[in-house]
């Protein structure tokens, strides 16, 4: 990560969408050691999202089932872009993704409940992915995916029209297609 200080552009943010799991009989807190790290490396934690995932992936032992995950954006200084407005064009209704302030300002929730209306959606099925990938030979073992909306909030927030976005773990290349649909330049690329 600490290549992406030199490539991100001043008022650039750095989006990081993490899951926990369990190492021996306890959490290895890997959202909360990662963010410590990245600002032990001089990154700025300028916003923390709790993604709730209405069908989770099951926790083994004895304790709850692990339904969110955290999405933190970082910047490298107080010029980042982080732009709300197009919250205003949005329909929504009973004020689940924004919230108003005395003076009439919309922010974005640090909560994505995909639960309930605009953000209605499940974690993705891969099981049409991982049935093409086998087809050709490759097999997909990481089930890592989210919905398009998560990459959309992103993008509208963090960029303008014509910036580029990267993804070092395009996985399904999700981020992509947001990039498409919001008219930003795309890098992708993916170890596996």
């Amino acid at each position: 990560f600490s290549d992406y200080k030199r490539i991100l552009k001043d008022d650039g943010t750095l989006w990081i969408n993490l899951g926990d799991f369990v190492v021996g009989q306890g959490y290895d807190l890997v959202p909360e050691r990662f963010a410590l790290k990245m600002i032990e490396n001089g990154w700025i934690v300028h916003d923390r999202i709790v993604w709730a995932k209405k069908n989770p992936t099951w926790t083994s032992g004895k304790r709850g089932v692990v339904c969110t995950e955290t999405i933190f954006v970082f910047k490298q200084s107080y010029l980042a872009h982080y732009d709300s407005g197009w919250l205003k064009d949005m329909t929504v209704e009973n004020d689940k993704v924004t919230i108003g302030t005395p003076k009439g300002k919309i922010k974005l929730r640090s909560f994505f409940d995909f639960r309930d209306n605009v953000l209605i959606t499940h974690t993705p099925n891969n099981s049409k992915l991982r049935d093409a990938c086998k087809e050709q030979g490759v097999t997909l073992t990481h089930n890592a995916t989210f919905p398009l909306s998560v990459p959309l909030i992103a993008i509208l927030t963090g960029s303008k029209e014509g910036d580029t976005v990267l993804d070092s773990f395009s996985g399904t290349a999700t981020t992509g297609k947001a990039c498409q649909i919001l008219g930003r330049k795309y890098i992708g690329y993916e170890v596996n």
